[in-house]
């Protein structure tokens, strides 16, 4: 989680309002150790939550202290009861915490905070979780890109074997003459043997070697996703050479890691 995903949790106002749990403390305030101007937000929260309390004498709901009161008294402070219907006849006995009741005082400090500070963080608040949903729904819709790609009826599945002797490398590309795509499967490569290489797929034309692209792993969970690379109408064969980082402009054929004809 990076900072502008931590801001758009809302953890941030819940640890002001004191509705975090001991584990989400100690995640607030790791990123209140490690981001000093996060630490000046929260006093300045403190600070407008104090002054917009004096100014509006926020109270809790009328009659919420005596019902939370009867309730201890007939239930004891760790749980409460309450009765729900179950449909059968039969009373059902649900349990909920005593803070439960805490909740609309909650509710309406964090509203008055969120007047207080609609220009400051809340601003920065609100744009933070637009782009976190504008991402989501990217994300969501390439998933459904390689979902109708994989489905569609012209892709190929095309697995290039290791060449080494008793290799088991199995490395999957998908191929689509039809939508001209074409997308390797990173969870079947192997993790490269030398940091300073990185791996590299070629398409053989007529016996000259095209690059496809470099096969970049372990970067933002890569090597778990389809990774796409050039598709060539022509390719006669594909196949994956180990090379110096940054890539090669000619394969390296005595590291040849795996090869298909296609």
């Amino acid at each position: 989680m990076d900072k502008q995903q931590f801001l758009a949790s809302g953890l941030l106002e819940q640890y002001v309002l004191g509705l975090t749990d001991q584990e989400e403390s100690v995640v607030v305030e790791k990123w209140l150790r490690k981001h000093p101007d996060l630490q000046k937000e929260v006093d300045a929260m403190h600070e407008a939550l104090e002054q917009y309390s004096l100014a509006q004498g926020i109270k809790p709901p009328t009659g919420l202290r005596s019902k939370i009161m009867r309730d201890i008294e007939a239930n004891g402070t760790e749980q409460l009861l309450q009765v729900e219907p179950n449909g059968t006849g039969t009373p059902k006995v649900a349990r909920r915490s005593w803070t439960t009741y805490l909740w609309p005082v909650a509710a309406t400090i964090a509203l008055a905070f969120t007047l207080v500070k609609n220009n400051g963080l809340g601003h920065d608040l609100r744009a933070a979780k637009e782009e976190l949903a504008q991402t989501q729904y990217d994300c969501e819709a390439e998933a459904r890109r390689f979902q109708a790609f994989l489905g569609h009826a012209a892709t190929q599945k095309i697995t290039l074997p290791g060449v080494a002797t008793g290799s088991d490398v199995a490395v999957v590309v998908y191929w689509n003459p039809e939508q001209k795509l074409a997308f390797l499967d990173m969870s079947t490569l192997p993790p490269s043997p030398n940091p300073d290489k990185e791996f590299q797929i070629w398409a053989d034309v007529e016996g000259e070697m095209i690059n496809l692209g470099l096969l970049r792993q372990g970067k933002g969970g890569e090597d778990n996703a389809l990774q796409p690379i050039a598709y060539l109408n022509n390719a006669e064969s594909l196949n994956i050479t180990l090379e110096p980082s940054g890539g090669s402009p000619h394969p390296h054929v005595q590291d040849l890691l795996a090869s298909q004809p296609i």
